[in-house]
């Protein structure tokens, strides 16, 4: 089954609190596809975006979330949290904008934790902020560069690559970053469509979004 996160309004502005839940059911099969970018407003208040998945035994999961632009004055909180019980596969693909076209980035603090038959298949955080890309962005990032994709693959381990981090248990990540989305997607698309191909059986799906 094929199903999309769909905004009921602009944002999130400052201040929002966004919480989606998504289970996927026993052998069944859900892929989750982009609609459009999200833009993070500026404001003080802090923007909570919150997503928690499970997927139960023998479950595939196909996350493929749209580009998080973080605009500038936003301070954005992004916590997912994938728990898989035994049998169960996810892909995951995560795209971060940091600021819009020429200006500094907000604050992201975005973190991803992955379970599997109850223990802890990956802890992986991106944080920025406009101090650090003015001061020492170059420590995290290349310069110029504001764009950063994750292709993940949790459950299942891909095939062996150099660029490609092998978690300890069945997985992997690959991380690109450059200075337009168009380049950064360009170099993970083809692992992105063999990672989120394979996820793919036949099956129904029991969501609740």
């Amino acid at each position: 089954m094929r199903a999309a996160l769909v905004p009921t309004q602009a944002g999130p502005l400052a201040g929002d609190r966004d919480v989606a839940r998504i289970v996927v059911g026993a052998g069944a099969t859900l892929v989750i596809e982009p609609v459009a970018a999200t833009l993070a407003l500026p404001g003080a208040p802090r923007t909570v975006l919150r997503l928690d998945a499970t997927v139960l035994a023998g479950g595939r999961l196909v996350l493929d979330e749209g580009p998080l632009i973080v605009a500038a004055g936003a301070d954005v909180r992004r916590h997912c949290t994938i728990e898989l019980e035994a049998g169960a596969v996810a892909a995951l693909r995560e795209t971060v904008i940091l600021g819009r076209d020429g200006e500094v980035p907000g604050t992201l603090n975005s973190t991803l934790r992955v379970t599997l038959a109850g223990r802890a298949l990956l802890h992986d955080g991106m944080r920025f902020g406009a101090a650090t890309a003015q001061a020492d962005a170059h420590v995290a990032l290349a310069p110029e560069h504001r764009v950063v994709v994750a292709v993940t693959m949790l459950g299942q381990r891909p095939a062996r690559d150099g660029d490609v981090l092998e978690l300890q248990g069945p997985g992997g990540m690959l991380r690109v970053s450059g200075s337009s989305l168009a380049a950064v997607e360009a170099a993970v698309d083809e692992r992105w469509q063999t990672w989120s191909a394979s996820c793919q059986l036949p099956g129904s799906v029991s969501p609740n979004v």
